[in-house]
């Protein structure tokens, strides 16, 4: 079920690939239900992406797969709605999670490139100032900052003059 959501969901067919690809990891193939199983979920990526498909593509797979998915049971109604629910409620939940976690990732980097451009004391300087910074804007600026700016004096100085490093 996890496994059929994340396809669902993925947001590119890269990520839909390496999905598939965890999924093979997960299942035991000498058992025939697992085998058709991934099959189906092979058959079903190809279906909905062509562009993916192998040479020997069979488009009987194609015709049988859209008669599947014409013959909604409850069960896979039910497990829609039930995917939504859990879409919402992870999204309320993670989603906070989520921005805490990309604003901590992106200064790591703002302080990464600023210890490469300007060196170490700079970079802990400017990280203990980015360390309340919670708008994204602003991280970007410093971003464009580090860029421009001719010495870590400077950086420093145009994020303190700026008001970047509070919230």
């Amino acid at each position: 079920m996890a496994a059929l959501a994340r396809l669902i969901f993925a947001k590119s067919y890269v990520d839909a690939i390496g999905l598939l690809g965890e999924v093979r990891g997960w299942l035991d193939f000498g058992d025939e239900d697992e085998t058709r199983l991934f099959q189906c979920y092979l058959d079903w990526f190809h279906a909905t992406a062509p562009e993916f498909r192998p040479r020997d593509w069979n488009p009987e797979r194609e015709r049988k797969l859209e008669e599947l998915m014409a013959e909604q049971s409850i069960l896979q109604r039910n497990n829609e709605r039930w995917l939504e629910g859990y879409r919402r409620d992870a999204f309320a939940e993670g989603h906070t999670d989520g921005r805490r976690e990309g604003l901590a990732h992106e200064r790591a980097l703002l302080v990464q490139l600023a210890v490469r451009r300007f060196g170490a004391d700079t970079g802990r300087r400017l990280k203990a100032r980015l360390r309340v910074v919670e708008d994204p804007g602003h991280l970007e600026r410093v971003g464009v900052l580090i860029v421009d700016s001719e010495t870590g004096e400077q950086l420093l100085g145009t994020v303190d003059g700026a008001g970047m490093n509070s919230s």
